[in-house]
C-alpha cells in the first residue's frame, strides 16, 4: 500500500453525534484515539483520552520459561505429542498445528490475522520432521506439504487441549462472578472520577472491580450534563439505543417510560424488550431532592438465581424453558418513534450451561403470553417465588445517589428499581448511558497488557 493511502486510511475521521455534545476521533492503531474540537475535551480533561492517558506501545512480555525437551509423532492419531521441560507433555492434532503456524506466510504480524486459506488445508497433512531449536523455545515443523511451521514454545503451551489450560481460557474471557447479597451496601465498589481520567492504573482496578461484582460507584463526577459520554470516551464508546445516545431519567409530562415519572418503580433489567439489549448500564446523579425517596433497589439477580435453582428447583426450571414476551413502543424526545419486542426465558444460561443473565421487567412484560394454557399459573407460581427472594432484605439494598456519583450496573445481572418521590424540595435528575461489555473487555485486555498484570 503506499503510504498516502496508509495515512488516509489511519488518519480518516469517524463522526459521532451525542447529546449536547458533537466532535470528531481520528482513530489510529498506535495512538488509541484523539479527540478534536469537542466539548468534552474543552472541559480540562485533557487527560482522559486513550491516546493521552493510555500510551500504547510495546507491551512488556513475560519471560518465557517454557521450554521443549522433545517431541513425539504419533501418526495413528494425527496428532504431535510435545514434552515440556517441567516434565508434563501435551498432544496437537497435526492440522489444528498446520492452521496455526505462526511464520509470517501464515499469519499477518500486525493484525493478526491468519492467511493460510482453510481449502489449503488438508485433513491429511503429517510432519515429515521436527527440529527444537532456540535451546527448547522453538518448535519447527516441515510438512508433507512442504512448508516449514514456526511454534514458539510458551505460545504453544498456553494453547494445550488439556482440561485444566481450556478451563484457564475460559476464565479468561471474563473473570469470575463474587456473588452478593445486601450485605454489599456497607463496602460497595467505589471509584474517583478523575482518577480513572488520569490513571490507567485506576482504570484497570475500576474494571476489574466492575466486572467481577456488577456493579460500582464512580465518585466525584461534575454535576452537569455529559459526564457520562467523557466516561464512556475512556473506555471506547458508547452504545446507541432509541432513548438516544444519552437519557435524561426526570419527570416528564406524558412520559414514554415509567422511569420518567416520580412513582415507584419495581426492580428491573433495562430493555429486556430487544434481542440485543445493553450490557452496562450507567447512571449520573447531577441533582437529587432532599429528604425521602428516589432511593435506588439494587439486588444480584444471578445470586438470587443460585438460591432459587437450590430451593426450588422445578421452579427454576420454568423460569429457565418458558418464554415470555417483553415489549415497549411509544416515540421519545428526539422523535424516534420504536415498537420492539422480545421472546425470551427469565433467567438465560450460557454455552456451559451456566448463568449467563436474567431478562425481566414487569412494567414491559405483554400482555400476549405465547405458552400452552396449562403453563400460565405454574409460571406465575415460579415468579411470585422469586420475586420475594428479589426482594428478601437479605439480598435487596437501598442506595441514594448523591450528586456527582455514577451507578454503574451490569444489566445481565444486577436489577435495579426506585422508590416513589415527591418533588417538594429541589429536583431529581440522573443522565443515563449504555455500553456493552465487548467494549468493557476489551479495555480491560489492553491495559492489562500494558502492565503485564496477571489479575485473579
Amino acid at each position: 500500500m503506499a503510504f498516502a493511502q496508509f495515512m488516509h486510511r489511519l488518519l480518516r475521521p469517524v463522526s459521532c453525534t451525542a447529546t449536547a455534545v458533537r466532535h470528531k476521533v481520528y482513530h489510529s492503531p498506535h495512538l488509541g484515539q484523539v479527540t478534536l474540537n469537542s466539548k468534552i475535551s474543552q472541559r480540562n480533561h485533557s487527560s482522559h483520552s486513550l491516546a493521552s492517558s493510555l500510551q500504547l506501545g510495546t507491551p512488556l512480555a513475560e519471560p518465557s520459561t517454557v521450554t521443549i525437551d522433545n517431541v513425539h509423532f504419533q501418526n495413528d492419531e494425527q496428532k504431535l505429542k510435545v514434552q515440556w521441560n517441567g516434565g508434563e507433555s501435551d498432544v496437537f492434532p497435526y492440522i489444528w498445528l498446520r492452521d496455526n503456524c505462526q511464520c509470517s506466510q501464515c499469519f499477518h504480524p500486525f493484525s493478526k490475522a491468519r492467511l493460510i486459506p482453510l481449502n489449503a488445508l488438508s485433513l491429511f497433512i503429517s510432519p515429515v520432521s521436527t527440529e527444537v531449536k532456540d535451546t527448547g523455545h522453538e518448535l519447527q515443523i516441515l510438512w508433507s506439504d512442504g512448508h516449514t511451521g514456526i511454534y514458539p514454545s510458551s505460545w504453544l503451551q498456553k494453547r494445550s487441549f488439556s482440561e485444566k489450560r481450556r478451563e484457564t481460557i475460559h476464565k479468561r474471557n471474563r473473570f469470575k462472578r463474587v456473588y452478593w447479597g445486601s450485605e454489599i451496601m456497607d463496602s460497595l465498589p467505589a471509584s474517583s472520577f478523575p482518577e480513572i481520567l488520569r490513571s490507567d492504573e485506576a482504570l484497570l482496578d475500576f474494571l476489574v472491580q466492575f466486572e467481577k461484582y456488577g456493579i460500582t460507584i464512580v465518585q466525584g463526577a461534575p454535576s452537569r450534563w455529559g459526564e457520562v459520554l467523557v466516561l464512556s470516551e475512556r473506555i471506547g464508546f458508547h452504545k446507541r439505543t432509541h432513548y438516544g445516545n444519552t437519557f435524561a431519567v426526570r419527570q416528564k409530562i406524558d412520559a414514554s417510560n415509567l422511569a420518567y415519572t416520580s412513582g415507584y418503580l419495581d426492580m428491573h433489567i433495562d430493555m429486556p424488550y430487544i434481542y440485543c439489549k445493553p450490557e452496562v448500564q450507567l447512571l449520573h446523579c447531577i441533582a437529587q431532592i432532599k429528604g425521602k425517596g428516589g432511593e435506588n433497589q439494587l439486588v444480584d439477580s444471578l445470586h438470587v438465581t443460585q438460591q432459587l435453582k437450590h430451593l426450588h428447583p422445578e421452579k427454576f426450571d420454568i423460569l429457565t424453558s418458558i418464554l415470555v414476551d417483553f415489549t415497549d413502543e411509544g416515540v421519545e424526545e428526539c422523535g424516534y418513534e420504536y415498537h420492539t419486542r422480545t421472546k425470551v426465558p427469565i433467567i438465560s444460561l450460557d454455552q456451559y450451561g451456566e448463568l449467563a443473565t436474567v431478562n425481566f421487567s414487569h412494567m414491559s412484560r405483554d400482555s400476549f403470553f405465547d405458552v400452552p394454557v396449562d403453563k400460565v399459573h405454574s409460571w406465575y407460581d415460579a415468579m411470585l417465588t422469586f420475586h420475594s427472594l428479589l426482594s428478601h432484605p437479605d439480598n435487596a439494598f437501598t442506595y441514594k445517589l448523591k450528586e456527582g456519583e455514577i451507578l454503574i450496573l451490569d444489566n445481565m445481572r444486577v436489577m435495579h428499581g426506585r422508590q416513589s418521590y415527591h418533588m417538594t424540595e429541589g429536583s431529581r435528575e440522573l443522565e443515563g448511558c449504555y455500553w456493552d461489555w465487548d467494549t468493557v473487555h476489551s479495555c480491560r485486555r489492553v491495559i492489562e497488557k500494558k502492565f503485564a498484570r496477571k489479575i485473579n
